[in-house]
């Protein structure tokens, strides 16, 4: 299986240049992290990753971006990838917007800038396990499914015995 990826979208360079830094310096081994400077150009590099087979895990948006708001990057992104964990970052101190987000756009969390290091890392660590988590889950619920069904055939069959 290749690598999770996380993708870091942020119109500014230094703050998408702090994310790889960070995340690569505690995550590194464990996904590749990848970026972009605007939401079109995360759709593109999402598209590009998908048809390579890669699961993007978690995505961390910045709120305030031209052309396209991470509200509507997310929103996008949970249209393409419901499984995605997509975690809002803003300078914004606004509940009401983030929260709108939430609902909006299946937000998992939001970091405010600045943010300290060991939460980012901790943060988006989780977010890892929590994708995996939930795709274990669904991977059971699938075989539980089948089970359900092969059990219910057998039924059937004893039955006309």
């Amino acid at each position: 299986m290749k690598k999770p990826v996380v993708l870091c979208v942020d119109d500014e360079a230094t703050i998408r240049d702090s994310l790889r830094i960070e995340l690569r310096k505690s995550l590194g081994r464990e996904c590749s992290i990848e970026t972009a400077a605007s939401g079109e150009e995360a759709l593109e590099i999402f598209a590009e990753l998908m048809e390579e087979g890669y699961e993007v895990a978690v995505a961390i948006v910045d709120y305030t971006m031209p052309k396209m708001t991470g509200i509507e990057l997310c929103k996008r992104i949970q249209e393409i990838a419901p499984k995605t964990l997509k975690i809002m970052l803003t300078g914004e101190s606004d509940v009401r917007i983030l929260m709108s987000g939430f609902k909006e756009a299946g937000l998992h969390r939001y970091l405010v800038k600045p943010w300290k290091s060991e939460f980012l890392q901790t943060l988006v660590a989780n977010g890892l396990k929590a994708y995996f988590i939930n795709l274990k889950m669904e991977q059971a619920l699938k075989r539980s499914e089948k089970l359900r069904q092969s059990l219910q055939q057998y039924q059937k069959f004893n039955n006309k015995i």
